[in-house]
């Protein structure tokens, strides 16, 4: 496990967080605002310039899975959306 922060870009092109290894899990909360907790995992699907599974902490909704939001790396992962909860500017 590993936490920390970093400062996102407000571009779909978005930041890489490097980790040192390939995650299953990721949760995420922006500080700047009152978005939700966000949870990505790869058994629900993280994929590649498809759709991302993922779901808010607080919420007892199904999972959402509208857009690709990010991208596992094979040192962490990386922004590949805009998104306020996650890679606001």
């Amino acid at each position: 496990m590993k936490c920390g922060y970093f400062t996102g870009n407000g571009d779909a092109d978005g930041v890489e967080v490097n980790l040192g290894w390939e995650p299953q899990w990721i949760l995420i909360k922006c500080i700047s605002n009152a978005n939700s907790w966000v949870m990505y995992d790869t058994i629900r699907g993280i994929s590649t310039g498809g759709t991302d599974g993922r779901f808010f902490a607080q919420d007892t909704d199904a999972e959402y899975d509208g857009t690709n939001f990010l991208r596992v790396t094979p040192t962490g992962w990386k922004a590949v959306n805009n998104a306020g909860d996650f890679n606001g500017n």
